[in-house]
């Protein structure tokens, strides 16, 4: 097993307690989604989600986006209500000037 990223080493501490040889794919995913969250959970600079790849023997692989989401928070966001005086109606704010610079130059390259 590997770790790496911003919290690496919180999961490489759950990656090392809980790995033992010939795990099963549903006692690997759990570590690993244990792993993930441990990562997420002591790490600011981590992500929200657990994602996890598998890749079987052989070269099968599956791809589990949004495997767990540890910090949803849509029930939360859904209750809070934001006041109407906070709310910035369109065109509030004038516009001065409006300019376009090109910054890069773009070069169409035949494939051949």
């Amino acid at each position: 097993f590997v770790s790496m990223g911003s919290g690496s080493l919180a999961a490489m501490a759950m990656l090392e307690m809980g790995y033992k040889d010939d795990l099963s794919e549903e006692e690997a995913k759990a570590l690993v989604t244990r792993a993930i969250r441990a990562g997420i959970f002591n790490d600011l600079g981590s992500g929200s989600n657990v994602d996890l790849t598998i890749i079987r023997e052989g070269g099968d692989t599956e791809i589990l986006r949004g495997y767990e989401k540890p910090n949803a928070v849509g029930d939360v966001r859904a209750k809070a209500l934001r006041p109407s005086n906070l709310a910035v109606p369109k065109g509030a704010t004038a516009v001065l000037k409006e300019t376009f610079q090109k910054f890069i130059q773009v070069t169409e390259v035949p494939v051949p």
